[in-house]
């Protein structure tokens, strides 16, 4: 029980007159530890529920304000709690109890589906969130050759691209000079909110689709910023009349690219051994 509970001394003389074993804790100073000794839980509906998902803790959730009952048809929903209405009876809360604990399989799958919702980076995707809104795209000038060369020649860029080799400044230069003058390619880098370039993208036109390019700068990636360069782009497609319908090539085993294509909105169209092919129109 939380420190202020108004109702703790009694709760705490109702516990010694039951006939198994039962602690009461009182502001508890290491709440992880606790979910990480349990078997299973029974908790409000608040956030604590959260917490319990990410220590694989199976659980049985009674609603006690109705800003919980989201929280209670989420749970149903993904397969994680035992949720209780919230005009249910000490009975009926005994009856789950014996149910779920008699039930391993259950418990097991709890504990796993809560884990795969609740992974403990959520904070992290908050901040991320924040920092991608700010990100602008802007024409690649002459100036961003050596950088961008820097960034493709980068091991992990040259991982997840169909060619690995590592590129000479000379071939890179004219090429570079030649695709900024090239009609039928939109050439960006992405800026964040303090003005660092922090991506590049590229759509070429091939007929009336746009094939995409792109990556982030070295040591940037997992922050977002590749499916908000594929969704600004694909606006100023879209703004410019450029073309109607724009298109990836992934390599099978880039897995992270195959989701952030999915989060912008693109499909998976037909494939073969070699590449994924997505589409957006």
């Amino acid at each position: 029980m939380g420190a202020a509970n108004p109702h703790a001394e009694k709760i705490a003389r109702a516990a010694t007159r039951l006939s198994c074993r039962c602690d009461v804790l009182t502001a508890t100073t290491d709440m992880p530890g606790l979910m990480q000794w349990a078997d299973m839980a029974v908790s409000a509906a608040g956030t604590t529920s959260w917490e319990l998902c990410f220590m694989g803790v199976p659980m049985i959730l009674l609603p006690i304000a109705d800003n919980q009952m989201g929280i209670i048809a989420s749970m149903t929903g993904h397969g994680i709690a035992s949720c209780l209405a919230p005009d249910s009876t000490a009975r009926d809360m005994a009856d789950r109890v014996d149910a779920l604990a008699s039930d391993a399989p259950t418990r097991r799958r709890m504990a796993e589906n809560g884990q795969a919702l609740i992974d403990g980076q959520g904070a992290t995707r908050v901040v991320n969130a924040m920092y991608c809104r700010a990100l602008t795209l802007r024409p690649a000038a002459p100036e961003d050759c050596e950088m961008l060369l820097a960034w493709r020649n980068h091991p992990d860029v040259r991982k997840n691209s169909f060619n690995a080799d590592v590129i000479d400044l000379a071939t890179h230069a004219a090429w570079y000079e030649k695709t900024l003058s090239d009609p039928d390619i939109l050439f960006y880098v992405a800026r964040d909110g303090t003005d660092a370039p922090v991506g590049q993208i590229r759509l070429a036109r091939q007929g009336r689709d746009a094939v995409i390019s792109l990556n982030a700068a070295p040591g940037m990636t997992g922050r977002g910023i590749g499916t908000t360069m594929v969704e600004l782009a694909c606006r100023e497609m879209r703004r410019l009349d450029f073309a109607d319908r724009a298109v990836a090539m992934v390599k099978p085993e880039n897995r992270a690219s195959a989701v952030m294509f999915r989060k912008a909105g693109f499909t998976r169209k037909r494939s073969n051994e070699n590449s994924l092919r997505f589409e957006w129109s």
